[in-house]
């Protein structure tokens, strides 16, 4: 699962710019908490318990990205602002490999790093207000890919760069329907952009797809809370991108664009459905469990359709012809967590937790953009707090080392698969992530 960078802005409206800008984020490939492209670390106070329970059981106002329904049991108004530091690991053994030609490329270079160090921020406000309603406004990051080889990678007849960007704006407003639940929707501004390349005929070209979209999605929550247990659930939307932009052919060499046309691809993000709870043990001791379920069978393919004629080394591409695609046929999963909190004095909490996330990608459509495998994850975590206003989270996770192959070849628009270019590689991925958050209440 996949990683984020900073260094392109394509085509970004004016609000969206601002909202990028903003965040300044980064997520990493292959490897967050999260299934397919997926991103959970929008909670510090919860990536402590490996995320368990973290509908159920409301720490801070980072809770707007997981259950709005959760908000409006927070005291007071609340900042909370943090970020991940996220610190992936991967290598990949070429098995074999052909360019568009058919040359045999076995014997060039594995890629790497294809990898690297990247923040991944997240910040959220809450109030209340009368009538047993609260407001929040969170900025978070939701879904993020980015697989980056080297230039002699074997594969790179079929992925070079891939980039998926993401950003959610969400107000968000909870009421409080009785002293043990409450209820809350968040309607979101979301914006993706993204960016394809690999070689193109020979090694003397290159194709670049960009593009961008904003739609708005909904999320749902709900939470019943009588103290010594709790229960949550959440509901996020599907939110239904055209993703629109451009196709470019450029020589490898001198970056020169030989030639450009207008194009579009359709991507469709999954909905979730949340549930977690939690129960009191003792005065120290709480236990926390979660499960979510993700429905990414709405990711099918990549079909890059153009909008008007490319002119491609030795032909021409019509307008309204599939420029690139790429099956997926993703399928729907779950993922598992528990955890635990205990408070060890007035000042200090100690957080722990284990999740396993199934990988969404069947083994026949894996492919070297996104070389996603089964996730067990081992977290742990702490909470310091300084006096009643200042509050300090701090967590740790460890991705422990999975390995998957990818068997890829290029497909037709029809779906069916060809000789050439193909790749084949062995994987193994790791991560370390390291996350703090700061949260004033008032």
């Amino acid at each position: 699962m996949p990683l984020l960078s900073l260094r392109r802005f394509f085509y970004l409206k004016p609000l969206t710019r601002a909202i990028a800008i903003t965040c300044g984020f980064c997520a990493s490939s292959g490897v967050v908490q999260g299934a397919g492209f997926a991103l959970n670390e929008s909670s510090v106070s919860a990536a402590g318990t490996a995320f368990a329970g973290r509908v159920a059981a409301p720490q801070d106002a980072s809770v707007i990205a997981s259950n709005p329904g959760a908000i409006s049991f927070l005291e007071g108004e609340q900042w909370t602002v943090g970020g991940a530091l996220v610190a992936p690991t991967g290598s990949v053994k070429v098995k074999s490999a052909t360019s568009e030609l058919g040359l045999n490329l076995s014997s060039d270079g594995d890629g790497e790093p294809f990898t690297r160090s990247v923040f991944v921020p997240g910040v959220y406000y809450t109030m209340p207000l009368p009538n047993d309603l609260t407001f929040g406004l969170g900025l978070y990051v939701p879904f993020g890919l980015e697989t980056d080889y080297d230039w002699d990678f074997a594969g790179r007849y079929l992925a070079l760069n891939s980039h998926l960007q993401n950003i959610n704006l969400q107000p968000t407003l909870s009421y409080r329907l009785s002293d043990t639940i409450g209820l809350g929707i968040g309607v979101f501004l979301s914006h993706i952009e993204g960016r394809l390349t690999q070689n193109k005929i020979s090694d003397t070209f290159r194709s670049e797809v960009v593009g961008d979209d904003v739609k708005m999605g909904v999320k749902l929550g709900a939470l019943w809370n009588d103290g010594p247990y709790s229960f949550g659930i959440a509901w996020t939307s599907n939110v239904d991108f055209k993703v629109e932009g451009s196709v470019k052919i450029k020589g490898r060499f001198f970056g020169r664009i030989n030639s450009k046309a207008d194009a579009h691809l359709k991507l469709k993000t999954p909905q979730m459905f949340e549930l977690g709870g939690s129960c009191k043990i003792d005065d120290e001791l709480t236990l926390v469990v979660g499960a979510m379920w993700t429905g990414w069978n709405s990711f099918k393919e990549i079909k890059v359709i153009l909008d008007e004629n490319l002119n491609v080394p030795g032909r021409v591409q019509k307008s309204g012809s599939v420029a690139s695609y790429t099956p997926e046929h993703w399928k729907k999963v779950w993922s598992f967590s528990a955890g635990g909190r205990y408070q060890l004095n007035n000042e200090w909490q100690l957080r722990f937790g284990y999740a396993f996330d199934q990988s969404p990608v069947p083994d026949k459509y894996r492919t070297a953009r996104i070389p996603d495998g089964d996730r067990n994850w081992i977290t742990v975590g702490a909470r310091y707090q300084m006096d009643k206003l200042w509050l300090v989270d701090m967590a740790y996770g460890y991705l422990i080392p999975y390995k998957i192959k990818v068997d890829e070849v290029a497909h037709s628009p029809d779906g069916t698969p060809g000789t050439n270019p193909s790749f084949k590689g062995k994987y193994t991925m790791s991560a370390h992530i390291l996350m703090a958050a700061l949260t004033y209440r008032y």
